[in-house]
């Protein structure tokens, strides 16, 4: 049973990935969750999803054509309203090498998760993120 806390309910996760498979199972996982789940599967789309819809936090993939999950992130942090700026981000990828992970990190990534990953581990990942945003806040 998916939990009831309206914090859940109100959570709102945007998942960029091209790949189709990968991006339908984080949605599905993320809805699993009790939480709403937007997706994109290209970096200029996942820029407007983030201009006309709320979110709470981004889960993005760094291998991607055209505009890399990178460059998408620079962008989150580069945005001129504040609440996009500091949006949570977790990045996700294959690339698994430790340089790799502390680019993502240096580049203003809150976390860093290596495919293939178990749905509990990005469950435990989201929420503790949800959760240092909450703390910000109050």
């Amino acid at each position: 049973m998916a939990p009831t806390s309206p914090s859940a309910h109100q959570r709102r996760i945007l998942v960029v990935d091209d790949n189709e498979d990968i991006r339908e199972l984080i949605t599905f996982i993320i809805r699993d969750a009790g939480m709403e789940a937007i997706s994109a599967s290209q970096g200029d789309q996942a820029i407007t999803l983030l201009e006309l819809h709320p979110v709470d936090l981004v889960v993005l993939d760094v291998m991607m054509p055209g505009k890399s999950g990178l460059q998408i992130l620079s962008e989150i942090r580069q945005s001129p309203h504040s609440t996009t700026a500091a949006l949570p981000v977790i990045l996700i990828s294959a690339k698994s090498q430790s340089e790799d992970v502390e680019r993502g990190l240096v580049l203003g990534a809150n976390s860093y998760i290596i495919k293939p990953f178990k749905s509990d581990a990005l469950i435990s990942v989201i929420n503790k993120e949800l959760h240092l945003e909450q703390a910000v806040q109050a």
